[in-house]
């Protein structure tokens, strides 16, 4: 069963939207580390359905004039004693699946030129290899990178989606990673951030007439960064060191890469 991040009501809405949003709500409260998390007030839990909704949660919506009239029919979930509703099986929330569909997927050299703000770095678009690479002096094709007061608005408006919580707040002011999100929110922020990403991406390549279709990794296309990128780099390097005069004669350099070498000085 999976986790809404938002659950739209409508005329359709069925029970076991419900028993999901109520599972929802339990599992929000012990991402939280609320203490005691299994157990909660009926006002407190109509606020967390509230929020889980973006407002909209009312109990006609689910055939009953009061939030504790619907909870009486989920036994197998809470029990109802009083004010007090009770999680009645916690393993209920364990493994929670992503809801939704999952985020596109953006190359590696694109994410990264479009988000990575914080060096200051800038990238161009290299034409000869079709791929994105930190940007040289005689550049043109700069790719459009994110600066901290754009992502600054992004993250404010995912809290006035999701909440202004003294969590999310934090988040937001010390510009912490994913993982300071609560887990059931997790998914919904890197949706967001991915879409944006990609519309971004798809704009820039569509105004210098590339294909949009570069913003994803196509199956038999690969991009190598990281950790993969130094070991073929330390690869080439190994193989050049024992390579014969005849077998160096036949090497062929990439003018990109040669221009690359030239600008930073390794070359006599």
């Amino acid at each position: 069963m999976g986790y809404p991040q938002v659950m739209t009501i409508t005329t359709s809405t069925q029970p076991s939207d419900f028993k999901s949003l109520l599972i929802a709500a339990f599992h929000r409260a012990r991402s939280k580390g609320k203490p005691n998390w299994q157990c909660m007030t009926v006002a407190v839990l109509k606020n967390r359905l509230l929020n889980l909704t973006g407002g909209v949660f009312r109990e006609a919506a689910f055939g009953g004039q009061t939030l504790r009239e619907i909870l009486v029919r989920f036994p197998d979930v809470v029990r109802v004693e009083g004010n007090s509703v009770t999680l009645v099986d916690a393993s209920a929330l364990e493994a929670p699946k992503v809801v939704g569909a999952p985020p596109k997927r953006i190359r590696d050299d694109i994410w990264r030129a479009m988000i990575d703000y914080r060096t200051g770095k800038k990238y161009a678009w290299d034409a000869n290899q079709e791929i994105v690479r930190e940007a040289l002096p005689d550049d043109e094709m700069i790719l459009p990178t994110l600066d901290a007061k754009e992502i600054d608005k992004w993250r404010a408006d995912f809290i006035e989606k999701h909440g202004a919580t003294p969590e999310l707040q934090k988040w937001r002011n010390f510009a912490l990673g994913t993982t300071a999100l609560p887990v059931d929110l997790r998914h919904s922020w890197n949706s967001m951030l991915t879409e944006r990403v990609s519309n971004r991406a798809t704009e820039w390549l569509a105004a210098n007439n590339l294909a949009p279709t570069l913003v994803a990794t196509l199956p038999n296309q690969q991009v190598t960064s990281g950790k993969a990128e130094e070991a073929l780099r330390q690869i080439v390097l190994d193989c050049v060191t024992l390579m014969t005069v005849s077998e160096l004669s036949e090497l062929r350099l990439p003018p990109a890469a040669v221009l690359r070498a030239k600008n930073a000085g390794k070359m006599r």
